[in-house]
């Protein structure tokens, strides 16, 4: 039997128009509720109707790390000879990722797609020189400096954390304050 054009049409229609309905009233885009409304007054217990609360709370650029990474980091870290050493839970871009660990003496530096974290137990500010110097305060413990260079179109974020000293920086273009918030969200990772 030979179904002719306009069947098939109608029923391709068909099946898009019933495949797409849903017994949910509300449309895809709507705001998911995350509170009770209470019985009168139709907000919860913070004033806020379900409808004002964010859907996503999470940073855009959070990070995650494999165990094999984070193993990685670990060892890494073990021969630049860091007690301590601090990873981003944010990243420098909204598609960024940790790409890898690498050692050159007693510097470790933690190599994402958008940018780079060198950590170390000695200083690593630039000394002298002509550069320019802006404080920035990260939180309320943590302080850090933009230095840039006179010849050059690079900034570094230098800050520290309980001896280990650290710099954010990248050789492409980046926001400042998308690498504070990476400066802001170093915690400790813990050693196994």
């Amino acid at each position: 039997m030979k179904i002719n054009k306009p069947y098939r049409l109608a029923a391709c229609i068909a099946v898009l128009l019933l495949g797409g309905c849903s017994s949910n009233p509300q449309p895809p885009d709507a705001a998911v509720p995350t509170e009770t409304a209470g019985p009168a007054s139709g907000t919860g217990e913070t004033g806020r109707s379900a409808l004002d609360t964010p859907v996503c709370e999470e940073p855009v650029h959070k990070l995650h790390y494999s165990r094999n990474q984070l193993q990685e980091i670990r060892e890494a870290a073990q021969k630049a000879g860091l007690v301590n050493v601090y990873i981003p839970e944010i990243g420098g871009g909204p598609d960024d990722y940790f790409e890898e660990a690498k050692v050159d003496g007693k510097r470790l530096t933690l190599h994402f797609i958008r940018m780079a974290i060198t950590e170390s137990m000695e200083e690593l500010e630039p000394a002298g020189g002509n550069r320019t110097v802006k404080k920035v305060q990260l939180s309320p413990q943590l302080e850090g400096k933009w230095i840039s260079e006179e010849d050059s179109t690079l900034e570094y974020l230098y800050g520290e954390i309980d001896n280990t000293h650290f710099e954010i920086f990248s050789a492409r273009m980046f926001d400042r304050k998308d690498f504070e918030q990476t400066a802001q969200s170093l915690i400790l990772l813990q050693q196994k």
